[in-house]
């Protein structure tokens, strides 16, 4: 039997052996707290991919949403859109009334959507109003975005942790960005064998 273990998101600069023992120590207390024990010949396997988002996300020629903000780009590329949906859903998510965003927002509200940066922008500053929290929260959804909006990363995302996992039955234990990736790969996979 086989276990795929997929990390979330913001994992970075992390130890990938040191990683996969807190998930092992996690799914083996799960196990000791419902009665079990550990399964014969139990084959862990864990795909480390976050140094290599990051080193990605990093790459993406495409400014924080602060920047974009600040200086009204009326371009607005698919990373953007994606991260002001993210932060529309934030407000919704913390049922943010349109009152209380509108006290941070001087502008004409001419639509509430990614096209509207005036008004994402005051919805950034109703959730933090610090410019650490504006910063923080953009970190927060950019490696999302950027692995939902670029294919071309996205596919050296899904190469690096297909190469790790052999082919056969496998069950995936997945948190964060790992389901959404996870979901992604064997989606692929069953595309694949059609």
């Amino acid at each position: 039997m086989r276990l795929v273990f997929l990390h979330g998101r913001a994992q970075e600069g992390r130890d990938s052996i040191e990683l996969k023992r807190e998930w092992e120590y996690a799914f083996e207390r799960g196990l000791k707290t419902a009665g079990l024990r550990w399964p014969d010949g139990l084959e862990v396997v864990f795909p480390y991919y976050g140094d290599r988002l990051d080193r990605l996300a990093q790459e993406v020629d495409a400014p924080l949403i602060s920047s974009i903000l600040h200086r009204g780009d009326a371009s607005v590329q698919p990373a953007e859109e994606l991260r002001a949906a993210l932060l529309v859903e934030m407000a919704t998510g913390k049922a943010i009334p349109d009152v209380s965003i509108h006290q941070n927002f001087d502008g004409t509200i001419t639509e509430r959507g990614a096209q509207n940066w005036k008004w994402i922008h005051a919805i950034l500053r109703t959730l933090d109003g610090t410019p650490v929290g504006q910063n923080l929260l953009d970190r927060v959804t950019r490696d999302v975005s950027i692995y939902l909006s670029y294919p071309g990363i996205r596919l050296q995302i899904h190469e690096l942790v297909n190469d790790v996992i052999p082919p056969g039955p496998s069950v995936f234990v997945a948190h964060s960005l790992g389901t959404v990736v996870a979901y992604n790969i064997l989606r692929e996979r069953t595309d694949a064998k059609a």
